[in-house]
């Protein structure tokens, strides 16, 4: 996440000028990953997660699932083709990214939720009733807020050593 911030601002920016709104952001998956898959298995081998990490795992995993529902909303409710493909970026690329969380929480013991949290289901419902160019303002609004709150939460965690900080980095 540590590097994806500028291509965020940059989708972001283009999205509010297609739909005529503020801001949005999206993360890049295809950043180069720092760790393969068998090298993120072999590094968490015996590894208990911490409590600070098994919550940034369960917030990462509810993040992405909620990003999901809110891509396929998008996809149905949205008003303009740069909404519409947006979310279907957002389900493809948190789609990817909580398969990752789930590989690395696997490994490291940590019991992951399988749906968002009571907020953000909350919030795909209040979401749902809007459609055109009302969702779209409305959702491209929550997506500034959503993933600058998900930038801060990701930097931080790459700050740290192991292999939940190498995931954030990526």
């Amino acid at each position: 996440m540590i590097r994806k911030p500028m291509f965020a601002i940059g989708a972001a920016a283009a999205l509010a000028f297609a739909a005529g709104a503020a801001l949005a952001q999206t993360p890049n998956t295809n950043a180069p990953s720092t760790m393969s898959r068998r090298e993120a298995g072999s590094a968490t081998q015996g590894k208990t997660a911490t409590k600070p990490e098994q919550r940034f795992l369960t917030e990462a995993i509810q993040g992405d699932l909620a990003e999901v529902e809110m891509g396929k909303l998008a996809q149905e409710k949205g008003g303009t083709d740069a909404v519409k493909d947006f979310g279907a970026a957002l389900v493809k690329d948190y789609g990817e990214h909580a398969d990752k969380v789930r590989q690395l929480s696997e490994s490291m013991g940590v019991n992951l939720p399988s749906q968002p949290d009571a907020t953000q289901i909350t919030a795909h419902a209040n979401m749902s009733h809007l459609s055109g160019q009302r969702f779209d303002m409305q959702f491209t609004l929550r997506m500034i807020n959503v993933h600058l709150k998900d930038i801060s939460k990701y930097q931080v965690e790459a700050r740290r050593s192991g292999p939940i900080a190498e995931m954030a980095k990526e």
